[in-house]
């Protein structure tokens, strides 16, 4: 066998292992794409977010999930801004969620909240959208009320 199949056949492997890892970090729910944090319309973090804006997405969010990849998450879209909660029940990784208005703005930020509980995570004004990320995001981007989210 000539010498170059095996360096192929692991070549081939390790792209399937990460095509499915991207996947798991999504679980193929919905579409995604990249959003950018900025302060003082200075760029300084990007997120990588599914959308749900389905009303049957929007209920389940992130519930069942098992695992969340570093600087991705979901975005959800709701129509008009309101008073807005999210709550922890089946899930079971902990979250950083932030609220935010219709331009954008981030009103309100909940950082590693419990697992699988009922406890209501609210927001603190009238928001448009809703964001959870993986625990600790929030303190490792430097993300800052006040902030806003471009491309929403």
């Amino acid at each position: 066998m000539p010498l170059w199949i095996p360096f192929l056949l692991l070549t081939v492997s390790i792209g399937m292992i990460v095509v499915v890892m991207r996947q798991e970090a999504f679980a193929i729910q919905g579409q995604h794409r990249d959003f950018q944090f900025i302060r003082n319309q200075q760029p300084y973090a990007t997120v990588a977010l599914e959308i749900a804006e389905t009303p049957e997405a929007l209920q389940q969010g992130l519930m069942y999930r098992k695992f969340l990849a570093p600087n991705t998450g979901m975005l959800f879209r709701f129509q008009g801004e309101a008073p807005r909660s999210f709550w922890m029940r089946n899930t079971l990784i902990s979250l950083d969620m932030l609220f935010l208005t219709a331009d954008g703005t981030i009103i309100t930020i909940h950082e590693k909240t419990q697992t699988q509980s009922d406890q209501s995570y609210a927001s603190t004004q009238p928001a448009q959208y809703g964001m959870e990320l993986p625990a600790g995001t929030v303190q490792a981007l430097g993300i800052r009320l006040g902030d806003r989210v471009l491309g929403l």
